[in-house]
């Protein structure tokens, strides 16, 4: 299974690279050769009016130091409070999701369950998560991303309490199981979603690298701070609970964050 899951992972990427269109901030920014017929083949898909030679030249390019990728940019006057904001919900983020991940089969059978149940219940929260990135964007096509991802991340946090109390009733637990899993998922979809609107399309591969990376600090902590814990007497549920408030943390960091400020839009480009 492993093995044909990593095959049709490469098939995936590879037609992901072949088939998807590069995106027409990218063209606008970057103007390689067939420029304008590349962008107006791709608004024509989209159902937007096509724009003329004059309207590309007249669109501004970016300056040398944001062409540059510096990560200094991303703590600029401009873009700091967004950035600090976004970094913060990664780290709370992956936080909870590695704890959820690599924590729950042990601290069940702590709690009382057996090695067969614990084992389940993690199977459940793998089979979850499988959906959890397509359920969040099932909602998130239809409704703010932002506030989609926010109301993710809430009952992620709350659905984490539930599921470690309920352990004595392995049919519930199994259930909440499953919703751990699909809402902690779709929290991780949900930022690499909203992320690049923050950002231009100059400095955008700068602020996702660098949000990932920070993101990566709290997966690296979680697992091993837990461990510490549970040898410092803490229960599962203090555990359980202490990780779903450090995912509340990524909500509170949401609501604060204001996305899109910084892509140029179709319309403002066309009517230059």
């Amino acid at each position: 299974v492993f093995v044909a899951g990593g095959v049709a992972t490469g098939i995936a990427l590879i037609l992901l690279v072949v088939l998807l269109p590069e995106s027409v901030d990218f063209l606008v920014q970057r103007r390689p050769r067939q420029a304008i017929e590349r962008i107006n083949r791709i608004l024509g898909r989209l159902g937007q009016p096509a724009i003329t030679s004059d309207a590309l030249e007249a669109a501004p390019r970016p300056t040398t130091r944001h062409r540059s990728g510096n990560p200094g940019v991303l703590l600029g006057t401009d873009l700091r409070r967004s950035t600090l904001l976004i970094w913060v919900a990664f780290l709370a983020t992956m936080f909870g999701f590695y704890f959820v991940n690599s924590w729950t089969p042990q601290l069940l059978v702590t709690s009382g369950m057996s090695e067969a149940d614990a084992v389940t219940a993690g199977m459940m929260l793998a089979l979850g998560g499988t959906a959890g990135s397509v359920l969040y964007g099932l909602v998130a096509s239809r409704l703010d991303s932002r506030l989609v991802l926010i109301g993710f991340t809430v009952l992620s946090a709350l659905t984490m309490v539930v599921f470690i109390t309920s352990t004595a009733l392995l049919t519930v637990a199994l259930v909440i199981g499953v919703l751990v899993g699909a809402l902690i998922n779709g929290c991780i979809a949900g930022l690499y979603t909203i992320t690049p609107a923050v950002y231009g399309t100059e400095i955008r591969s700068t602020g996702m690298g660098w949000a990932i990376g920070i993101g990566r600090i709290g997966a690296i902590l979680s697992p091993m701070l837990a461990g510490r814990l549970l040898d410092a007497s803490w229960t599962p549920v203090n555990l359980y609970v202490g990780a779903a408030v450090v995912v509340a943390i990524s909500a509170v960091a949401l609501l604060f964050l204001r996305t899109g400020q910084a892509a140029r839009t179709v319309p403002d480009m066309a009517s230059a």
